[in-house]
């Protein structure tokens, strides 16, 4: 393949057998130091070194668009095939074909690109056309009247319901996008891995990163296994009986559902434990991360122990 923003990069091709080569692109940020370096793409756990180094909770990397110009109206370009250097390490167990799958499953989401083109700005398209044409009435009929009163009064509650159902569709966006992350996430988190995407930008849909973080679910699983039974045993009006393997899979999918939001969270540095008095106190104490909260301890929080919903909560 012919050289990407000053990077070499090699498609995978199953038939000739190719291995990928790490690359950076000219967006990628660097969050580790290191040297590009070539990936076997058949790497297992077993050929990894001792990764305890590795930190829990760590972010690893952010992965920006290649393409730079007309941010506000092109659509972000991500390329799967050119894998952050930083994802090579040896302490990581992540093979290059699992990377691209996860990119591929996340980038090629027509959810993934709604959210990217009109989450951020379907609000403010929809207050500024309403503007421009109450302006347009109003400097169309210089004399007023009631007619331009009426005209007025019936578009700002056109406005409002505007707003109503921007609202509404924001939030199916998300839900979308959790969807579509929490699919590749089912892929990643076999090689302790957890992806997320965060919007790093205002109305450029170029900062829409995709952030990989390592994360050690095996030993978060246990504890919400332990919420779930103890949740069951506590159920009103009789107790839920859940077998064993029903119990792993719940906690599972728990664990998948929550990983946009926690990876998200995360990276803007919500989760971070108070380290002042005027910081607060945490209802939580470190656990499995030593600087913020860990998995089970968020889905614990938001899910187990979340306060029940008004009613304009569940619709927006």
């Amino acid at each position: 393949m012919e050289p990407h923003g000053g990077v070499p990069q090699t498609r995978f091709s199953e038939a000739s057998g190719t291995a990928a080569q790490i690359a950076v692109s000219a967006h990628e940020e660097k969050i580790t130091n290191g040297t590009n370096a070539p990936v076997d793409p058949h790497a297992t756990r077993g050929a990894r070194v001792e990764r305890e180094s590795f930190r829990n909770g760590r972010i690893i990397c952010a992965v920006y668009p290649e393409n730079t110009t007309m941010a506000w109206i092109v659509p972000a370009r991500y390329n799967p095939y050119s894998m952050p250097k930083s994802l090579a390490d040896d302490r990581l167990s992540i093979s290059a074909e699992d990377y691209v799958t996860a990119m591929e499953m996340i980038t090629n989401d027509f959810r993934f690109r709604c959210y990217c083109m009109f989450y951020s700005r379907l609000m403010a398209l929809w207050i500024s056309l309403s503007i421009l044409v109450l302006i347009l009435v109003l400097l169309g009929q210089p004399n007023g009247g009631l007619g331009v009163l009426i005209f007025a009064l019936i578009w700002m509650l056109i406005l409002l319901l505007g707003i109503i159902c921007i609202l509404i569709t924001r939030k199916h966006m998300l839900i979308g996008l959790r969807h579509c992350v929490q699919s590749a996430n089912k892929l990643l988190i076999k090689s302790d891995m957890l992806a997320g995407v965060e919007d790093r930008g205002q109305l450029s849909c170029h900062k829409i990163v995709v952030i990989f973080m390592y994360i050690r679910s095996a030993e978060c699983l246990p504890d919400i296994e332990r919420l779930i039974r103890q949740q069951n045993a506590t159920a009103q009006p009789r107790a839920i009986e859940m077998s064993a393997a029903e119990v792993k899979d719940l906690a599972l999918r728990l664990v998948l559902k929550y990983s946009q939001n926690y990876v998200k969270e995360t990276s803007k540095k919500r989760l971070l434990f108070p380290t002042r008095p005027l910081e607060g106190v945490s209802e939580f104490s470190p656990k499995h991360c030593a600087t913020s909260y860990c998995l089970c301890q968020y889905v614990e929080k938001r899910h187990f122990k979340r306060s029940p919903r008004e009613w304009y909560e569940r619709i927006f």
